[in-house]
């Protein structure tokens, strides 16, 4: 069975997992042919990027990600069908290590502007990000309404009474705008 695109969501935990089933399903995935592989994942990196093992952690972590998306320098695994798991195992440790002389020991060790260049480039070959401008969302639309509650004589605005009346006051707007199948994002009331 090929498929056309395989993504897998929460894509950090391909990597992170140190369990059983952590790696069975793992090694699953990693198995399914696909054309074209993503990895979706909106979970931050967490850490003192100040600290060299939690940075080797993070670049380790990015190495296992670029053998999952099958990157053809420090990623792509011979396949363990085709090939016998020796060869598998050999073609592993090699681009492993390939990764970590060009990108990690550069980066780690040495902290220069060419080894970060080298790690934006590695990263721009396989990551695509959008940021909110990036998408031309269509402006949201604001309307802006104004409900009165007038202070009776003699109550204050700390007055339970007159804090009873603005909840009611709320409850209406939304009940009311509801109706006319509007849905309002949020109601703001002032005194």
């Amino acid at each position: 069975l090929r498929w056309l695109r395989l993504v897998v969501d929460e894509g950090h935990e391909l990597v992170g997992g140190d369990g059983d089933l952590e790696q069975a399903t793992s090694s699953f995935i990693a198995e399914l042919f696909a054309e074209r592989r993503w990895v979706v994942s909106g979970t931050p990196t967490t850490g003192d990027v100040d600290d060299p093992a939690i940075v080797r952690s993070h670049l380790y972590q990015l190495q296992k990600l670029l053998k999952w998306l099958r990157h053809p320098r420090y990623g792509l695994d011979a396949d363990p069908r085709l090939d016998t798991r020796e060869d598998a195992a050999d073609d592993s440790e090699r681009r492993k290590a390939l990764f970590e002389s060009e990108v990690m020991a550069p980066f780690c060790d040495q902290q220069s502007e060419s080894a970060r260049a080298t790690l934006v480039a590695l990263l721009r070959t396989v990551t695509v990000r959008h940021r909110k401008t990036d998408l031309k969302l269509p402006s949201p639309v604001y309307e802006n309404y104004e409900v009165e509650v007038a202070l009776r004589p003699g109550e204050t605005p700390d007055d339970d009474s007159y804090q009873w009346r603005v909840d009611e006051a709320l409850a209406d707007f939304v009940c009311r705008t509801k109706a006319n199948h509007r849905r309002p994002k949020i109601a703001v009331f002032s005194q």
